[in-house]
């Protein structure tokens, strides 16, 4: 996937400004950078959700801009920041939607289908309540069905939008070791606020501030305290468990 020369505003007001990048395909990507910085703008830009005002998004070798929507939806699946039902859809059902790009019309899922939805739920932890109604679970439990149904849709391309805030600790680094198995043959796309986990999951990371690409690369040339401390406006340091083997980063708070 290449971006090249992208430009988008709200309200004549720039949010993303020159943004040029290749995503190097079969890796877990990060996208880093503070409230503002245009991180779910980027996501929506490449989904083709919203139309940028310069600049091309190709995918595979072809603009994204002359992709039917049906086209895109075998290639690229979405995890949104939270997701929307008003009806009263089981688990297993929402899951389920996410094979609608391989059902011809009219048609019904098949056993592959079925065995590739219960495998999602399986690596989400979903499965145990897949005949629940989805209005009746938690917050952090819808997310991981959301996460589910974007792995049931068989993409190679998978974008998600801070797909782990919602959840407790042990779902977050479930979530993250499951996405993460499933390189080299998938793409992960993520926006990510917790440093240290994009650290331990990433194969590349992409650094925004106020609109632009201030680094990419690997994850410690970015994730790093003295470019983090550009971007954030704060002070970082590294923490090191007692026998050194890991490193942890954190804002200093305190003089």
């Amino acid at each position: 996937m290449e971006i090249k020369n992208l430009q988008f505003a709200y309200d004549k007001k720039p949010v993303l400004t020159d943004i040029n990048l290749t995503f190097p395909q079969g890796k877990f990507i990060s996208i880093l950078g503070p409230n503002g910085s245009g991180k779910s703008t980027l996501l929506k830009l490449i989904l083709g959700l919203i139309k940028p005002d310069g600049g091309e998004i190709t995918l595979e070798g072809r603009p994204v801009k002359d992709m039917k929507t049906l086209e895109k939806a075998k290639l690229l699946s979405y995890v949104p920041q939270s997701f929307q039902n008003s009806y009263e859809f089981t688990v297993e059902e929402v899951v389920s939607m996410g094979r609608y790009p391989f059902i011809k019309q009219f048609g019904n899922a098949s056993k592959e289908d079925h065995k590739i939805c219960l495998e999602a739920m399986e690596l989400t932890e979903t499965l145990r309540f897949k005949d629940q109604p989805v209005s009746r679970i938690s917050g952090g439990e819808l997310q991981r069905v959301s996460v589910a149904r974007a792995i049931a849709q068989t993409t190679p391309w998978i974008l998600l939008d801070e797909p782990v805030n919602h959840l407790d600790v042990s779902h977050q680094v479930g979530i993250l070791k499951a996405l993460q198995a499933m390189t080299p043959e998938r793409t992960i796309i993520t926006v990510m606020h917790d440093l240290n986990l994009a650290r331990d999951f990433s194969d590349h990371v992409i650094m925004l501030h106020e609109g632009k690409v201030v680094k990419t690369g690997k994850p410690g040339e970015c994730i790093d305290p003295k470019v983090l401390s550009n971007i954030y406006d704060l002070e970082f340091i590294k923490a090191h468990t007692a026998d050194g083997s890991l490193q942890y980063l954190f804002p200093k708070t305190k003089p």
